[in-house]
Parts: C-alpha cells; structure tokens; sequence
C-alpha cells in the first residue's frame, strides 16, 4: 500500500506537521498535487482534527456532569485518522488512526 507524506507548519508554534496518508487502495492521490495544495489539505485536517479532539472532550465532560452519580473516573479512547480524501475522522479503532488521544476524567 503507498502511501504519502503530508506536511504542514502550526501556525502558533512554526513547527513542521507531517501525516502519512494512504487511500486505502493503495492508489497514490496526493503525489498529483501542487506542493502548496498538499500543506493546504494537510492544514485543514490538521485544524479538523483538533476541533474533533475538542469536541468529543467537551460533550463527554458534559455527559458526564449530567449523570445524577458520576463515575469515580472514565477513560475516553480513540484515534484521529487523517485522510487524504475525508480530511479527519475519528477511526474504526484507536490503533487505527494517525494520531491515538485518550483522556481520562477523575475526581477533583
């Protein structure tokens, strides 16, 4: 399967990004591409990413506020997998994704 590397640079840090990307059918979809459309596209799945990250944090600390008994503590897992198509999901598993976040919840 081929796949490409995809770079990027954060803009609060000026630090280099770079993703492995892979279409799944091991067909090449990125080499085509202008250099500045591949650190376009690896931007926006970078800033997808993060916002997903953020996302799923917040409604699972609100779920959690809501429970009339909290749990002692809860570990939220999954993977981030960026593709050069879709941008970033959260993936099938998360030994899957590109980038693995897991966040544990536990009592103040």
């Amino acid at each position: 399967m081929h796949s490409d590397i995809i770079q990027t640079v954060t803009s609060s840090e000026e630090s280099i990004v770079l993703f492995e990307m892979n279409d799944g059918r091991g067909k090449t979809t990125a080499t085509c591409r202008h250099p500045q459309e591949l650190a376009t596209k690896s931007a926006q799945a970078l800033v997808q990413a993060m916002g997903t990250i953020q996302a799923l944090a917040n409604r699972t600390s609100e779920t959690l506020a809501k429970l009339p008994k909290p749990p002692a503590a809860c570990e939220l897992e999954f993977g981030i997998k960026i593709d050069p198509v879709a941008g970033a999901l959260v993936s099938q598993s998360a030994d899957e994704g590109n980038l693995r976040i897991k966040f544990v919840w536990s009592p103040d």
